[in-house]
């Protein structure tokens, strides 16, 4: 809602991927490249978290991911480890993006800095 918009609010997009393309249309590398690089919205931060990929999708990915807003977190494997490994670097990510830009009260403490800083100490679990 624009009411609630400020000049410093950030824009957060994250992509999980394993790098296949489940029949895209209507987009190519080229069009999410100019998108990424004029997002149409201030303060618009990219992360594209991956697992399983091979060389040549890693380096598509790391192409997109050349400005300082945009972020590619490659998993070294579908490992619970690396998995883990490639989350806790995208919740380092967002506390340093949101402490920066978290503006408290005086004699308050910044919440979501605190919430992304208990998430550091999250692994990830199976289901079922």
């Amino acid at each position: 809602h624009n009411a609630n918009r400020t000049p410093d609010m950030q824009y957060f997009l994250t992509v999980f991927t394993d790098g296949g393309d489940n029949a895209s249309r209507t987009h190519t590398l080229e069009t999410v490249r100019q998108a990424l690089a004029s997002p149409g919205v201030p303060n618009f931060n990219f992360f594209v978290i991956s697992a399983g990929l091979d060389e040549y999708t890693k380096a598509l990915l790391d192409s997109l991911a050349t400005k300082p807003n945009c972020k590619h977190l490659p998993a070294g494997s579908v490992s619970k480890e690396d998995l883990d490994k490639a989350f806790k670097q995208f919740t380092a990510r967002m506390v340093e993006l949101l402490e920066v830009k978290i503006v408290s009260k005086p004699g308050s403490q910044p919440a979501m800095g605190s919430v992304l800083r208990g998430m550091q100490q999250m692994t990830l679990t199976g289901g079922g």
